[in-house]
């Protein structure tokens, strides 16, 4: 029978959780200040995001890159077909565009990229075309099928990745292009990725620790493994008393 730990290990093992626990705190909060002062973001983008919080523009819903979650299993591939229009700006109106733009211009921040909900049109895959990649080997999905958002964004996300594949490869890709005559854009899940027409994109991606689509993921995990030690923590406590 193991014998029971004694009140000196019990307190070693709490004073070990304990440092653990204000690791993980220390992250979400470097985390979370990164998202409250959009570090990463162009310049443009951020100043509107701030005047936005400070309720000196109005109409702005936000960048896409925190309109939509991304599973972990399909960030990079969903990073990769975003580009910097993860940074692109959603607003209820073209006036709301117009107005931030304005706002850009008369104190020299610099541009931004706005995607009016009320003109925005989106783009998508026919459903006789996606009979056809959803057999061919190594196909996992369509992106916008794979990702999640409030429905009023639908047509903004169509239009930015609703022609767009995911698949396992680009031998993969190669098949399922040939299936569908080129028509859409396919990417893998390692970010190589075919364009309309048979451009190649694709090589080693840089090494990004802050990725801006996995920074409220990262804080949701953050949150719950902060959780499981304050739970280790109680009941060592109580193994005191």
């Amino acid at each position: 029978m193991d014998k029971p730990p004694s009140v000196e290990e019990i307190k070693a093992s709490l004073l070990q959780w304990g440092r653990k626990k204000e690791a993980l705190e220390s992250r979400r909060e470097a985390l979370k200040e990164l998202m409250e002062s959009y570090e990463g973001f162009a310049k443009g983008a951020r100043d509107i995001l701030l005047a936005k919080r400070r309720g000196t523009l109005s109409g702005i819903c936000g960048v896409i890159a925190e309109l939509v979650t991304v599973p972990e299993k399909y960030e990079i591939s969903i990073e990769t077909i975003l580009d910097s229009s993860a940074q692109h700006i959603v607003t209820e109106t073209e006036d709301s565009a117009r107005a931030a733009i304005s706002y850009l211009k008369a104190r020299q921040l610099g541009r931004a990229a706005f995607l009016p909900l009320n003109r925005i049109k989106g783009k998508s895959i026919s459903e006789d075309d996606k009979q056809k990649v959803s057999n061919t080997e190594g196909y996992i999905g369509l992106a916008i099928d794979l990702i999640s958002f409030d429905p009023k964004y639908r047509e903004v996300i169509n239009h930015l990745i609703g022609n767009v594949i995911i698949t396992d490869n680009l031998s993969s890709a190669d098949n399922i292009l040939k299936n569908v005559k080129q028509q859409y854009r396919v990417v893998t899940l390692e970010g190589d990725l075919i364009n309309i027409g048979g451009a190649v994109i694709g090589g080693s991606l840089p090494l990004r620790s802050m990725r801006l689509l996995s920074r409220q993921r990262q804080i949701a995990e953050l949150d719950r493994q902060i959780i499981e030690v304050e739970r280790v923590i109680s009941e060592l406590k109580v193994q005191l008393l």
